[in-house]
């Protein structure tokens, strides 16, 4: 359907018109200068009436000599038409564009009618062009729709960028302005392009309604969305579904939705993007802004259905920026029910976002949400085991930001398995979760992150629940811990159980003082203390230490010989690496209940120990010296800060023999009598020396000076 054209095509009218006339009448014969019409095809007459003001008429039928005629075209007025009038086709306005649309295969709707004025309904001419052409062109306009525009295969709609308007007021629940559905599981609509246009909802003046979409496409293969603007929808901005009821079974490959503009307007919808089924979605290079209320999951929705037919494989949302997105699970969310799947979720890349909610609403507002199940549920799931299979979860390099002092979280992840959560920046918000109570982790990756000034209503950085095999490494903790409250740090185990814990690497800094408690702490916790490792950490303070840099309880972290961790500190009297106060450990560190600790440990084992001077001890206490050696709390040799060795103040030797040959004591030997005099007595010890030259021993007594014995021989 199309404008048609001939060169030097004209004739004369036989009889006159009347300005209402919808027929005109040609001289015998000449009806055969004009174009044959036929599929919908017309063309354009301009009427040569003797006036300054020709009129233009739109031809749609010819029967020989006989012409029927639409009135006033391209606003020129109706007018009689006497007879002998010359009519010919001439180049309009009009025709030129049409022609354009038309033979250049972009067929424009408003050769099928639509009017694109944003007050006649526009959904039947639109309809019909989508069904009778496989690329439709929408001029600038604000095209009023109603109903669905159901659109079939091999169909591109294009505009002319955001004054391509499609306002869409219809209420059809689960369906959209624009919408497919295959009909069937085994059935696809092929290679479907949306781009350059502007979808308009009505949640500005109807309000939320959660299944009254913009896009709803449900059993889809090889579908773009690109460069178009979704805004003020009151349920999905887009939806990749599974029909429109509950229980119907499509599926969806290849689908992409990038560089479009979602705005929600006033975060009273659903999502921008949701994705029920689909196997290879792509979400990229999108900004969503003003998405979602606070009962809704949150700007981007992969969340199936509790059917074990749907697919969720092959998930990757890339470099969009998610702006004031208020909903109440996560910005990017992934909630997979626990369901014996099909076919197995799988491959899921998280990369590259930008996220920054300034207005969360509460701690149940997460930047990104992974969950396999969950455990709010009545009763609650189960928790994955190693054979669930593997998810293949990688979230890496985005930058999530929420307010400086809480709500909302930046990372929450629980019953998860295979996920490296790596590069990524933290900033702000509440304390985030790797698990959470009856739920698991397995094989889980916290790599070169940052976290910063995460201490809003939480306590920590991050609280860790129940799982095995998980890895801190390489991560920075800058300034985090609670506002209030009287634990505040880095990484918090909570109530559960875990195992092989790897915690390496790590730079735990706190330049403004936040940390005011434990960088690592037990809450609780149950570990499995010989299969975790905690290597190469580093305890920076600023303007404090660490009141208990690490507290664990129940021989969490097993340190094992020269490994090597760095405290560093302002205040040398609190502790730069301990474990705090629980059980006996058996071969880690933990302090006793007093003194000023570097490294301790209770006197049940042999390991390091400092008070208030001492900077080490072996078991028990002792002070004022630089070091000192005891057993079974007794001290046994001790160094002076000036150097002196003292040993054992109630000196005694264990017996000996005439044959031994090591177990000596040794005292200070040189050539001639002793002239110094002592600087540090100790009560009930004397200083010895021995005179080479005069083969004398020496002994210093206080208030007499040196006293020396006969020669020896």
């Amino acid at each position: 359907m199309g404008v048609l054209l001939r060169n030097n095509a004209f004739a004369t009218t036989a009889i006159a018109a009347s300005s209402s006339d919808t027929v005109l009448v040609l001289k015998a014969g000449t009806g055969s200068n004009f174009p044959v019409i036929s599929g919908g095809n017309y063309f354009y007459l301009t009427i040569a009436n003797g006036t300054s003001s020709p009129e233009i008429v739109k031809c749609t039928a010819k029967n020989g000599d006989i012409l029927t005629i639409v009135r006033g075209q391209e606003g020129s007025p109706a007018q009689a038409i006497p007879a002998n009038s010359i009519v010919e086709i001439r180049v309009t306005a009009q025709s030129v564009l049409d022609a354009i649309a038309f033979y250049s295969s972009d067929v424009s709707v408003k050769v099928y009618g639509a009017v694109g004025d944003g007050v006649t309904d526009d959904t039947a001419a639109i309809q019909n062009a989508v069904n009778s052409e496989n690329i439709v062109f929408f001029p600038a306009g604000i095209y009023l729709v109603s109903s669905p525009i159901s659109i079939p295969s091999n169909r591109t709609l294009f505009g002319e960028g955001a004054v391509s308007i499609i306002s869409y007021t219809g209420t059809t629940a689960s369906r959209g302005a624009f919408y497919i559905n295959s009909g069937s599981s085994s059935v696809y609509v092929d290679n479907v392009t949306v781009r350059d246009l502007k979808l308009l909802g009505q949640v500005a003046s109807l309000g939320f309604s959660e299944f009254v979409h913009l896009i709803s496409f449900s059993g889809v293969r090889d579908c773009v969305i690109e460069r178009c603007v979704v805004e003020g929808f009151r349920g999905d901005g887009i939806l990749i579904g599974s029909g429109d009821v509950a229980g119907q079974e499509r599926h969806n490959i290849n689908v992409t939705i990038r560089d479009c503009y979602i705005n929600g307007v006033n975060n009273d919808n659903r999502q921008g993007v949701s994705v029920i089924d689909g196997n290879g979605v792509v979400i990229e290079n999108n900004y969503f802004t003003r998405c979602t209320r606070s009962s809704m999951p949150g700007a981007i929705d992969i969340e199936p259905d509790d059917n074990n037919y749907h697919v969720i494989k092959n998930i990757s949302i890339r470099n969009n920026r998610i702006y004031d997105c208020r909903g109440g699970v996560g910005a990017i969310t992934v909630l997979l029910p626990i369901q014996t799947f099909t076919t197995a979720p799988n491959g899921f890349v998280i990369e590259g976002n930008y996220i920054d909610s300034p207005n969360a609403p509460n701690n149940n507002h997460y930047g990104i949400f992974f969950e396999f199940g969950n455990p709010f549920a009545a009763p609650p799931v189960a928790a994955i085991t190693d054979a669930t299979p593997n998810l293949g979860v990688r979230i890496l390099n985005n930058y999530i930001k929420m307010p400086t002092t809480g709500p909302g979280r930046c990372i929450v992840v629980w019953n998860i398995n295979d996920a490296v959560i790596a590069d990524n920046e933290f900033v702000g918000g509440s304390v985030s979760l790797l698990g959470y109570p009856g739920t698991n982790v397995l094989d889980v990756s916290f790599v070169n992150n940052s976290f910063t000034r995460v201490n809003g209503t939480g306590d920590y950085a991050i609280s860790v629940f129940t799982g095995s095999r998980i890895k801190f490494e390489g991560n920075v903790f800058k300034d985090c811990g609670g506002v209030s409250g009287a634990a505040r740090g880095a990484i918090e185990f909570s109530t559960g159980t875990t195992s092989y814990v790897d915690i390496i690497n790590n730079v735990f800094v706190s330049p403004n003082g936040s940390f005011t408690q434990q960088a690592i702490r037990d809450a609780g916790h149950t570990f499995t203390g010989a299969t975790n490792r905690f290597i190469g950490n580093s305890l920076i303070a600023g303007t404090n230490q660490f009141v208990s840099s690490i507290n664990l309880n129940n021989n969490p972290i097993a340190l094992n010989n020269n490994i090597p961790n760095l405290g560093i500190g302002a205040n040398p009297t609190t502790y730069a690496l301990t474990v705090d106060t629980g059980a006996v450990p058996a071969a880690s560190f933990k302090s006793t209940t007093g003194g000023a600790q570097a490294i301790a440990t209770d006197g049940t084992v042999t390991q390091f120990v400092g008070y208030a001077a001492s900077t080490f001890a072996f078991n028990g206490t002792q002070s004022n010296h630089s070091f000192a050696l005891l057993t079974n709390n007794t001290p046994r040799m001790e160094i002076s800060a000036a150097g002196r060795v003292l040993i054992n103040k109630n000196l005694t030797f264990p017996a000996g023999t005439t044959t031994m040959t090591d177990g000596f004591p040794n005292i200070p030997s040189a050539a001639g009598p002793p002239t110094g005099v002592p600087s540090d007595l100790v009560a009930n010890n004397v200083p010895m020396y021995f005179d080479s030259t005069n083969n004398k021993i020496y002994v210093y007594k206080g208030g007499t000076g040196w006293l020396s014995t006969a020669a020896l021989t």
